[in-house]
């Protein structure tokens, strides 16, 4: 079974064009779905069929399909960012903000956020 789906890894990537970066209609194109479904079927949507989730991903692995973060944010809506709006401050009450700076980035990060810092 493994030697199967190893071919048919393969044969995915191989149906790329040359220097193409694969995209949801390019995951579209090489399984045959809209790519309203490959997208859907990508963010587990259960109106999808468990087994259209398993192939979309299937091919989206094999190819190295990774999404569009910009694209994400604006169809969603949210950045995931988040600001850090700082005073500016002499030296002793700098090394307080760096400590508070550094658990929120910690924090951040542990949920999948970005953070921004400003003066």
């Amino acid at each position: 079974m493994a030697r199967k789906r190893e071919t048919v890894d393969q044969d995915f990537a191989a149906r790329l064009l040359p220097g193409e970066k694969p995209t949801l209609r390019t995951l579209a194109r090489l399984g045959g779905f809209a790519v309203a479904t490959v997208s859907r079927a990508l963010s587990d949507a259960p109106d999808i069929g468990d087994n259209t989730k398993n192939l979309v991903k299937h091919i989206a692995e094999a190819v190295g399909y990774v999404p569009n973060r910009a694209g994400v944010r604006l169809r969603t809506g949210k950045t995931n960012v988040i600001s850090l709006l700082l005073p500016m401050t002499d030296e002793e009450t700098n090394i307080f903000y760096s400590i508070i700076i550094r658990e929120c980035v910690q924090m951040a990060n542990s949920q999948h956020q970005s953070t921004s810092q400003s003066n």
